[in-house]
């Protein structure tokens, strides 16, 4: 993903899982070459402050780049409570924006929500809207 994928330039790639750091756990690679991750949330708000932008964006956690015989795939995972949903489709529709501006909506994804806490379950209808428009909602990430 450091070298693979043409990330913009003040966001920071991690070897292996780093950048999701206690997150990680949350998260397995089986058989894929782990690319690296990205902390998208926090890179992000860093740029638009020092841009004088909007801070108060619905930005969405992490991204994940894997290779496998069918070629990079980019792997985005929202780790929250989630309480509503629509806080989740906000922060999808907000990553499919950056997608789009910095050119990587080209890459296969995937896009995963994981529930922590005291989130509904993860068949509650809270979350129809986001499995809808392809976010897969699970415990733990398997790629």
């Amino acid at each position: 993903m450091c070298q693979q994928i043409p990330l913009p330039n003040f966001v920071n790639c991690y070897d292996g899982l780093r950048a999701m750091g206690n997150h990680s756990v949350m998260v397995r690679v089986v058989n894929s070459k782990l690319l690296g991750s990205v902390h998208i949330e926090r890179d992000f708000r860093a740029y638009y402050t020092q841009n004088h932008q909007n801070v108060n964006q619905p930005y969405w956690d992490y991204g994940v780049g894997v290779q496998n015989r069918n070629g990079i795939k980019l792997v985005f995972i929202e780790v929250h409570c989630g309480s509503k949903g629509n806080d989740i489709l906000q922060k999808f529709e907000w990553l499919q924006t950056i997608l789009r501006t910095y050119n990587l909506n080209g890459y296969r994804c995937e896009y995963y929500f994981v529930p922590t806490g005291s989130a509904p379950s993860i068949r509650s209808s809270k979350y129809t809207s986001l499995i809808n428009v392809g976010v897969r909602i699970k415990r733990q990430v398997i790629i």
